[in-house]
This record gives structure tokens, sequence and C-alpha cells, in this order.
């Protein structure tokens, strides 16, 4: 199940990440920036080739969560819940 659960997360967070990148109207260099991470690391998140580790997601729901973080990660939890429950 760990493997399913990555990749509901790498989803989940690749996601969320496009939604916010448009609805603020930035590039992908921009919100790299914004990350403190590299393009290339911000285009391997977005192209689903790789995830973000805690200090990106963190410094992501400081960034542009704030005032709806519970909303996050309540959607988080929701997806990792239908893993469980596909292997239950």
């Amino acid at each position: 199940m760990r493997k399913e659960i990555r990749e509901a997360y790498k989803n989940y967070v690749r996601v969320e990440f496009l939604r916010t990148r448009d609805k603020e109207g930035l590039s992908q260099g921009k919100m790299a920036a914004i990350l403190e991470m590299s393009y290339e690391a911000y285009n391997a998140i977005e192209t689903g080739k790789s995830c973000c580790g805690p200090e990106t997601l963190s410094l992501y729901l400081v960034q542009f969560r704030s005032d709806d973080k519970e909303v996050f990660m309540d959607g988080l939890y929701k997806a990792l819940a239908k893993v469980k429950e596909k292997s239950a």
C-alpha cells in the first residue's frame, strides 16, 4: 500500500500546485522561485516525475494556503483514504 499512498500524495500535490499556479497567474519559474526550488525540480512535480518533500509542502502551505490549509489537508486525507478503501 505504500506505493499507492505515495502515488496518491504525488498526484494530489501535483494537481494542487497546478491549480494554485493557474489561479495566481504564475509561470513555473516564478512558482519554483517562491517555493525556493529549481525550475527543473518544480517541473518534475507538475509533470508527475517526482514529488515534493515536507519542507516544500510546508512552504507551499505558508505561501499560498494559509487561509485554507485545513481544506488542503482534508482533501489530501480523502485522497489517501481512497487508497486504503481500495486495498481493503
